[in-house]
């Protein structure tokens, strides 16, 4: 292998270096987010006697993990949740498009009325932010890099939870899954029709 080869090798792990990936899914009441609350948290304050029901063999995997994990600083991880990468993209679209788009999930007109005039107002700033992030085609800018910390770890979360809030349970699981199964396939909140292009949009934001 020549060296300039080793060096582009070496140059692309360098980004990746720093930082792990964990993806959590499974099924309602399968522990992801018990899992991904863990991970979030400033301890992970693992128990020395193991937890009930481990086999022996078990508990000695879990006491070497526990003793890993005692001798080093623990720095926890960041959570990003679907559903606030939805809401991204539902931030994206203009007042008369989220309103057609909460309509299509047959969300009670008053309610539609509410969340609009709520976008408009307390989340402007949030929505212009959004926008900028797209503008630049999600090129990280150190300089602003405590402006994007706030709108996918603070703002985002936010405006889920008031939407989460502010509308049914059926009415927003019906928003989520219209607009999450649009965003996969043409990139859009809004839009169903099928761009191969796209396909990444939501993991990739």
């Amino acid at each position: 292998m020549s060296h300039e080869t080793t060096a582009a090798i070496a140059s692309i792990y360098q980004e990746t270096k720093d930082f792990l990936i964990i993806g959590l899914t499974g099924r309602t009441g399968s522990g992801c987010t018990t899992a991904a609350d863990k991970l979030t948290s400033s301890s992970l304050n693992i128990p020395g006697d193991g937890y009930d029901g481990l086999t022996e063999n078990e508990l000695k995997k879990h006491r070497i993990i526990k003793r890993y994990n005692d001798s080093s600083d623990w720095v926890p991880f960041y959570k990003i949740e679907v559903s606030g990468l939805i809401t991204f993209h539902l931030l994206l679209l203009s007042a008369g498009e989220l309103g057609a788009c909460l309509r299509e999930s047959l969300i009670a007109e008053n309610t539609v009325a509410s969340v609009i005039s709520k976008f408009e107002s307390d989340y402007a700033v949030v929505r212009s932010a959004a926008v900028e992030r797209i503008k630049y085609k999600f090129k990280f800018d150190r300089e602003n890099a405590a402006a994007w910390y706030a709108l996918y770890f603070e703002d985002i979360p936010a405006i889920t939870r008031y939407l989460r809030n502010a509308l049914t349970k059926s009415e927003f699981t019906n928003l989520y899954q219209r607009a999450g199964d649009n965003v996969r396939a043409s990139g859009c909140a809004n839009n169903s029709e099928f761009k191969a292009d796209e396909i990444f949009s939501s993991p990739g934001i």
